[in-house]
């Protein structure tokens, strides 16, 4: 399984809003992360 992070900072999504993403792509696992990473 691959792993690919978006960084949403500036999209501000509420919970209702994640939780319709998640709906509409099922084959996907969606995780919110709060934590923010540095990494290039």
């Amino acid at each position: 399984m691959s792993i690919l992070t978006l960084n949403l900072d500036t999209v501000k999504l509420s919970d209702e809003q994640f939780y319709k993403i998640c709906q509409n792509n099922r084959e996907l696992q969606f995780e919110p992360n709060t934590q923010v990473s540095n990494k290039l």
